[in-house]
Parts: C-alpha cells; structure tokens; sequence
C-alpha cells in the first residue's frame, strides 16, 4: 500500500496446517503476520509466528517468534561491480515452553545482476 510519495507499507499474513507434523502422529498449525515499512533506502519490518503443534493425549506445545528488523539499503552508491549493498539490525525473541531466547543480529548483504566473473 501507497502511504504517500515515499512511504509503502507492506502487509503479509500465512496460516498453514500440517498432519502428521516431523513425520509423527501430531499436527501442528503456523500463523504468521508481519508489517514492513518502507521510506526511501530505509525499511522497519516486524513478524509474529506462532507455532503450535497439537500433541495427542498431551497440552499442545506452543513456540511464540517476534522478529524487528531496521534496514538501510546503499543501492550502488558502494558497488564494485553492479552490486547493490543493505545493512540490516534486528531483534528477534523465540518463546518455546519455559526456554526464552533473545537475539541480535546485523546483516550486510550484497545483491548481483547480471553476470559477473570472480578471479
């Protein structure tokens, strides 16, 4: 969605269901949302999964994934050859039963076009 001249917003949502889940007997069901907004070179996105597998007989077991992402991407301003340069922070939380798992992360990422050769 357009937000005005340099602003978009980017919304994604995914529920999935799978029998038999890791090849048990157990089902489990994914939901997943997640927001991204983008103004010029600069993107902030944030995702939520939830995961959780239906055990027969037993509480289902349930894991919470919160993910918040800041993105600056160069574009070609810092390119050798054609490339496209993105550094990225972010954030991530994974609740899985009583386990709590913070992370932090950066990112630099180069994208190619075209053909290139490496010697």
């Amino acid at each position: 969605m357009a937000l005005g001249s340099e602003l978009t917003l980017k919304l994604f949502t995914e529920a999935a269901w799978f029998d038999n889940f890791g090849g048990g007997p157990d089902d489990a069901v994914f939901l997943t949302v997640s927001a991204a907004l983008q103004r010029e070179a600069m993107t902030y996105s944030i995702a939520y999964t939830q995961q959780r597998e239906q055990i027969t007989d037993e509480p289902d077991l349930v894991e919470h994934l919160f993910d918040a992402t800041v993105a600056y991407k160069f574009g070609q301003d810092l390119g050798l050859s054609n490339e496209s340069w993105q550094i990225a922070a972010g954030y991530a939380f994974d609740k899985h039963g009583d386990d709590n798992k913070h992370t932090f992360g950066i990112r630099l990422s180069a994208e190619f076009e075209g053909s290139h050769e490496f010697h």
